[in-house]
This record gives structure tokens, C-alpha cells and sequence, in this order.
């Protein structure tokens, strides 16, 4: 199964990667607009609801060092929504690769892949947590 990315809306200008963004079915947001942080969330859930996964980043852009940013809660009712399922992973290392630019090299990233929370059954006290309970999960990792 392809799975998309709810991306921000500029990343339509970069020539190759909107054609690979096409292909899996990408949702755009603007950040500015509102409306259209809350169209992104409705086109992501039905996405999901279809059975097309989408991938979105809690913090709402990259983050420079190891540190966590902000996580934002409307990440998670992209999920919720759709009665989807949540798989909260923790990525590792990027802020090598994202802010050392010194020519293009290698560098190791670690993906933690966390066990599937399932939004289908949650009553509404546990969608309230649910938010935390995610972010939890992704800031308790321990990268190696």
C-alpha cells in the first residue's frame, strides 16, 4: 500500500519530488491558513478512511536538533476521524543530515517503530488522551 504524507503546501514548487508526491497521493496544507491546516485533516482522514495511509509529522516541520518541538493535538484527528490506526514512530538522528550541510555524505538515521494504537473502539475520554499518550510514546523512545 502506497502511503502519502500530509506535506506542506511549498514543497509543490521542487520539480521531481512533486511528481513522486502525486504518485502517493500526498495531502497539502498551507500552515498559514487555517482552513486549510483543517481541509488537510478532513482530505487526510478520508484518505485513511479509504484505506490510503498517511504519514504526518506531530511537530509540524523538522526539527533542527535531537530535541522534540511542539507536538500540535490536531495531528492526531487525521486518526481519529477516520477511525484509523495510529502507528507512532520516533526518527533518530535526522538533524545531522537536515542542518550539518557540508556536501552531500552519508549518515545513519534510527526509525523506532512503535506498536499500533487503534482510534476505532476509544471512547471519548481516551480520544481526549490520546494526544498525550502519542506524544509519550515518540518523546520515551530511546535512540541508540
Amino acid at each position: 500500500v502506497q502511503t502519502g504524507f500530509i506535506a506542506k503546501k511549498e514543497l509543490r514548487k521542487v520539480p521531481i519530488l512533486i511528481t513522486w508526491m502525486e504518485a502517493l497521493g500526498c495531502v497539502y496544507i498551507d500552515r498559514r491558513n487555517p482552513r486549510s491546516q483543517i481541509k488537510a485533516i478532513i482530505d487526510g482522514a478520508k484518505a485513511v478512511a479509504s484505506g490510503h495511509p498517511q504519514v504526518i509529522f506531530p511537530e509540524g516541520t523538522r526539527s533542527r536538533s535531537e530535541e522534540f518541538g511542539e507536538f500540535k493535538p490536531g495531528s492526531i484527528k487525521l486518526a481519529t476521524r477516520s477511525r484509523g490506526t495510529i502507528i507512532p514512530l520516533t526518527i533518530c538522528n535526522t538533524s545531522y543530515l537536515m542542518e550539518n550541510k557540508r556536501g552531500v555524505r552519508r549518515e545513519s538515521v534510527e526509525l523506532i517503530i512503535h506498536p499500533p494504537i487503534e482510534t476505532g473502539n476509544l471512547d471519548d475520554a481516551a480520544l481526549k488522551q490520546l494526544p498525550e499518550k502519542v506524544f509519550d510514546i515518540i518523546r520515551g523512545a530511546t535512540c541508540g
